[in-house]
């Protein structure tokens, strides 16, 4: 009778611990299904502004000033287009216009 006890208690320990555990491997997770998604460009071709240029967070949107010299890394060669995604130094993945810009040369 009492090995009948000693398992029946051992087999409701073991239920309450997998009623309980699967909690504990999501303790601390924050849901961010609508999370941007992370930037996958490798932004590493340096280019230098040739000119005062404009930059946007959107073609078409409002425009802010990059003046001559500021540093771009864009993920591919500048292309002719109006507008290129570029990481520009103190503004983050904005896009600008590519003529604008030249290879860096160290």
């Amino acid at each position: 009778m009492m090995r009948t006890i000693q398992f029946g208690m051992a087999a409701v320990v073991a239920a309450g611990a997998f009623a309980v555990l699967p909690g504990c491997q999501n303790a601390g997770k924050r849901d961010d299904t609508s999370k941007p998604m992370a930037v996958s460009a490798t932004y590493d071709r340096a280019y230098i502004a040739t000119r005062d240029t404009d930059a946007t967070a959107t073609p078409g949107g409002t425009t802010m000033k990059l003046t001559k010299g500021t540093r771009a890394f864009f993920a591919e060669v500048p292309t002719t287009g109006d507008w290129q995604q570029a990481r520009v130094e103190g503004q983050g993945v904005v896009y600008v216009r590519p003529t604008d810009f030249t290879k860096e040369v160290r």
